[in-house]
C-alpha cells in the first residue's frame, strides 16, 4: 500500500501545478489499490458472471468436460 501511495505521489508531478497536493497523492495512491484489490476478484468470478448474464460459457466447456471426468474417477 506504501508503494501504491509513493505511486501517486510520482504521478502527482505530472498534475498541473494548481492542482498538486497530499489528497491528489492518497487519492490515485488509494484507488490504485482499490483496483488492485477488485481485479483479481473479478477474474475469479467472471465465468459464473459470463455464463449467468451473457450466456457464455468462457471456458469453451472444460470445466464440464473436468467435472464429469472428477465424478467418473469418484465411482
Amino acid at each position: 500500500m506504501l508503494g501504491n501511495i509513493a505511486a501517486g505521489g510520482i504521478s502527482n508531478l505530472y498534475a498541473p501545478p494548481d492542482e498538486r497536493g497530499v489528497t491528489l497523492t492518497f487519492t490515485n495512491g488509494l484507488l490504485v489499490t482499490a483496483e488492485g484489490g477488485s481485479g483479481p476478484i473479478f477474474q475469479e468470478f467472471w465465468p459464473d458472471i459470463s455464463r449467468k448474464f451473457l450466456h457464455k460459457d468462457p471456458t469453451n466447456g472444460q470445466d464440464t468436460a473436468n467435472s464429469a471426468a472428477n465424478n467418473a474417477k469418484r465411482k
